[in-house]
């Protein structure tokens, strides 16, 4: 019976596979809003990819390779002078560019397919397309959260095999490198262009209006990650940094606009402060309160200089299904070679230490 089975599972998860990286994309507010179709381009003015229509520029596809090389403009051209008639110009060779280095990571997860379990749904294509849809959808969902947990979550070490999060690219300490190690291959000792903005709250009370501590403190956030046009594109939120921006702007607050229309239909909750939407990501606190971080945060988040690299022939797909020797099943994973990258780090930012206070 396995050779029948194996055959409708390698059709089942063919016709899987495209809304299996859709409805990923859609339920992971980062991956919405630099990949995503519909967010990406309509509220964070990403561009469509060229060729496939199917995903913002915020994703980069790519062959493969031992390393990912992001370009970096990371000094100032120091020939730059006035002068008249005659003065000699200065020709000195600036080296303006070069690269940030990151290594690839792989997710993956599996279905294995009890052929029992086959049996018992063989009545009809029906019941067995059922059965598989629900293995897979439930993989679906737990892939889901655990890519959203790791594009959040700083990493214990630099030998974890799961992608960078934004905690890793934006610490509490921007001084310092994160405990991952240097981002880009890049250490901030010596690099001060290289390290993200920080304000920390302190715990300090958030205040209940504009004159408060804790929106003074945000607005000097925005203003820290602001180089001429480039700015905060959004502010992702942990539950208590959300809820006390909520409470001091009773009489500010706006939820109906076409960004916080946009955020609302793609199942985010958001408004808006100084023009940029705030998201609720309840992951955030859970992930600092696991890693010892004192209270919620506010990330502000420039989406011009964080792209998504991903294999393509790796990019959320299904293997071919395989029958282990010693268990009567069929198994097919899903597998994900990816890495978050950043080549702006001082545009993004954090305001830490938020309390219920």
């Amino acid at each position: 019976m396995s050779v029948p089975y194996t055959s409708l599972v390698a059709s089942t998860t063919k016709k899987f596979e495209k809304g299996f990286v859709d409805q990923i994309v859609k339920d992971n507010f980062l991956l919405s809003a630099m990949i995503g179709k519909d967010l990406a381009p309509s509220v964070f003015k990403r561009e469509m990819r060229e060729g496939d229509g199917e995903f913002a520029d915020g994703l980069k596809l790519v062959d493969g390779g031992e390393k990912i090389f992001q370009p970096l403009m990371y000094a100032r051209n120091a020939t730059v002078q006035g002068f008249s008639g005659y003065d000699v110009l200065d020709t000195t060779h600036a080296e303006r560019f070069t690269a940030c280095e990151y290594d690839w990571k792989r997710v993956a997860g599996s279905v294995n397919l009890a052929n029992e379990d086959l049996d018992k749904n063989s009545g009809s294509k029906e019941k067995l397309w059922d059965y598989m849809e629900g293995q897979l959808k439930n993989l679906q969902v737990s892939k889901q959260e655990k890519i959203n947990e790791y594009l959040i979550r700083p990493k214990t070490s630099s030998t974890e095999k799961v992608p960078l999060g934004i905690m890793d690219i934006i610490p509490d300490d921007p001084t310092s490198d994160p405990t991952v190690g240097s981002i880009g291959g890049i250490s901030v000792t010596g690099n001060d262009w290289w390290q993200s903005k920080n304000v920390d709250h302190n715990s300090a009370a958030f205040g209940t209006d504009p004159t408060g501590a804790g929106q003074t403190a945000l607005r000097s956030l925005l203003r820290k990650v602001q180089f001429g046009r480039e700015h905060a594109q959004a502010l992702l939120a942990g539950d208590v940094a959300y809820d006390r921006l909520e409470r001091s702007m009773v009489n500010q607050i706006r939820y109906q606009g076409v960004a916080e229309q946009k955020l609302a239909q793609a199942g985010f909750l958001a408004f808006m402060f100084k023009g940029v939407p705030v998201v609720l990501e309840k992951e955030i606190d859970l992930q600092r309160t696991a890693a010892s971080l004192t209270g919620s945060a506010f990330y502000a988040l420039n989406f011009n200089f964080l792209k998504l690299y991903a294999m393509k022939n790796r990019f959320f797909k299904f293997s071919n299904e395989k029958e282990p020797t010693n268990q009567d099943t069929i198994v097919v994973h899903n597998i994900t070679a990816l890495q978050l990258c950043c080549n702006g780090r001082r545009y993004q930012g954090v305001m830490s230490e938020v309390i219920e206070a």
